[in-house]
């Protein structure tokens, strides 16, 4: 129901208009399979989790694609205060107000199981190792335990999943503290091209 952060600088927070959008994209997807007819379609998501009514969405995307013949619902997991961190990192790119660890949060057991009691669909739960071993890859673990297996002539990019050090989180929340005070929850390129720059320098230092 809640319209996410990361789209509100380009689409508003008015879920008509994100609705919209949302659908004309669902639309051009479904074009590109009809014109492709691929093998597999992957769809990438960070919110998949806080949907309370997965059948609604897999009903969709049923209709929309009608030739599916399975469904797998592939979820990477991180451990609650490395998913913290995370999430921290993210947060820093648009506001200087940290949200403190809330121990009462629901865990992820229920949001998983919305998913298993979906006739017609398969869920496949792996843990995020990227924060522990920087040669793991996401995408070949999809590829890997999601039933899709080698992909001949993939083109691959590197990855621009990095993260900050703690030094540069700090840099960061005290620019937003000072430059963006008075606007919380807006990302502004200013912060977005420092948090590059703390990046880069990151990985060129090593740390």
């Amino acid at each position: 129901d809640r319209v996410p952060r990361m789209h509100w600088a380009r689409l508003g927070r008015n879920r008509t208009t994100v609705s919209a959008e949302a659908m004309s994209q669902w639309q051009q997807i479904a074009r590109q399979c009809l014109d492709a007819a691929p093998d597999w379609v992957i769809l990438s998501a960070e919110h998949m989790l806080e949907v309370t009514d997965p059948a609604q969405v897999l009903d969709h995307i049923r209709s929309l694609l009608p030739g599916l013949r399975q469904i797998v619902v592939f979820c990477h997991v991180r451990a609650p205060d490395l998913h913290f961190v995370s999430t921290l990192q993210q947060r820093l790119r648009a506001s200087d107000v940290i949200v403190p660890p809330d121990p009462e949060a629901p865990v992820i057991a229920p949001a998983l199981q919305r998913w298993t009691r979906q006739a017609g669909c398969s869920l496949v739960v792996r843990e995020y190792l990227r924060d522990r071993d920087a040669h793991w890859d996401s995408l070949d673990d999809l590829l890997a335990h999601g039933g899709v297996g080698p992909v001949p002539g993939l083109v691959r990019t590197a990855a621009t999943n990095a993260s900050l050090s703690a030094e540069s989180m700090y840099v960061l929340h005290r620019f937003r503290q000072h430059g963006f005070a008075d606007q919380n929850d807006v990302f502004r390129p200013a912060s977005n091209r420092l948090h590059q720059m703390l990046l880069t320098s990151g990985q060129a230092l090593g740390g």
